[in-house]
Formats: structure tokens, sequence, C-alpha cells
């Protein structure tokens, strides 16, 4: 199961991303404007001291766009803690599934580590984001799956409904099977993908989204696609 960890995880491997988007509070609005308007953020925590390893014990709220945008000219010199609002948190063993409704309807979440200390923030369009990373590769494996089946049940060579993807791509590689596809390049890079596919598709299986090579699947798509339509003519 999904959970908020598997998704800060993955914000983490984007490297670009900052996970824990905060301002302090003795920081000045203008300084705000500008923290919000770099990082393309509505909100962030608000916090007094962060620990060298990024985290902190006590986030004393949050702020955004909302709080000051009425009467923004006359406040660019405030602290930001004048005008902050109360935070919102989770734990980041939630599911993602669980959290879902909630982080739809707020701006931000502050999020806890089993230490109880906040080290990171999430955001709806993390999620968005998230879910799009997983629905593209998991798309891709499932057609990859599919036309592999398609390509040996042509090819008279029948699989079970439960055969794993791994003993598929044996199959289509055995010579005897592999010497009847109408396809001229060469074997070794097919091999290759098809081989990757199935590690892709035990990283994925195994909560590993932030290591999937989309492109690689997609290369692999199209030569299957390619293989399908010569057979099919």
């Amino acid at each position: 199961m999904q959970t908020v960890r598997h998704l800060i995880e993955w914000k983490q491997a984007k490297k670009k991303d900052k996970v824990f988007l905060y301002i302090f509070g003795n920081a000045k609005i203008r300084e705000l404007i500008a923290f919000l308007t770099k990082n393309n953020i509505q909100a962030c925590a608000v916090v007094n001291k962060i620990s060298d390893d990024g985290t902190t014990k006590k986030v004393i709220g949050e702020i955004g766009w909302d709080e000051i945008s009425r009467n923004i000219s006359t406040i660019l010199d405030d602290p930001v803690s004048k005008h902050r609002s109360n935070k919102h948190q989770i734990s980041d063993n939630r599911t993602l599934l669980n959290v879902k409704s909630a982080l739809g309807k707020k701006r931000i979440f502050c999020v806890t580590n089993q230490k109880e200390s906040f080290y990171a923030t999430i955001t709806p369009d993390d999620l968005l984001d998230y879910y799009e990373t997983i629905i593209n590769p998991f798309h891709l494996l499932r057609e990859i799956e599919t036309l592999i089946r398609v390509i040996l049940e042509k090819l008279d060579h029948q699989l079970d409904e439960e055969t794993p993807l791994g003993d598929a791509v044996k199959a289509l590689l055995d010579e005897k099977i592999y010497g009847k596809i109408p396809y001229d390049y060469p074997k070794k890079e097919l091999s290759r993908l098809l081989n990757e596919a199935v590690n892709e598709r035990n990283l994925f299986f195994h909560h590993r989204v932030e290591n999937t090579k989309t492109k690689d699947l997609k290369t692999l798509w199209k030569e299957l696609k390619y293989i399908f339509e010569k057979l099919h003519k």
C-alpha cells in the first residue's frame, strides 16, 4: 500500500524538489512572497528553528497567498509569524488512499516521521504528480504484457492467465519461437529491453516507482507494437 512516505521518497529522488518547504517566523512578508513565487507554491510551513538534519520538532503554523493577498502592500515588512494560520499535519505512515480526500481540500500538509519530527511538506500537486508517475509506467507494463501474450498466441504458444511476465519473456526469447518473429533488429537489444521490463515490474510492484525507467518501457512498447503489426498483416 502506498503511503505518504513513498510520496516523499519519490520527491527526494527527483532531487530538484525541496522536500520541506518552510519559512522562518521572523522573515518579512516580502521574503515570503519571493519564496512562494520561486517555488511556485500556494503556502508553506512556518518554523522558528531547524535542526542540522533539516527537521524540526515544532511547526508554528502555515502561511500563503490567502493570508496576505488582501492587504499585501501594507504588510510587506511585517514578520511572517504575525499573519500565519494554523498548520495541518499528517504522519508519513498514513496511506495515500486515506489522505487523498483531505489533501485535496488543503493547500499543504506538514509531515512527521516516526520520531514525531517534521521533515517534509506535501501539496495536492505533489499527489497528482506522484499518481501520474505511477499510472504511466503501470499502463505501459500492462500493454507490454498484453502485446507479449498476443504475439505468443499468434505464434501458437499459449500462456496461462497466471503466467508471470518473466516466464512470458523467456518464452518469447526461446530460439524456437524467436526464430518465427518477423523482426530484423538485434536480438540482444530486444532481450535487454524485455528483461529490463521484468525488472521494472518487480521494482514497481514493490513500490519503487522512483526508479522506473519509463523511457525504456516506451521503447520496448514501440518494438513490440511493430512485431505485433507485422504478424497481423
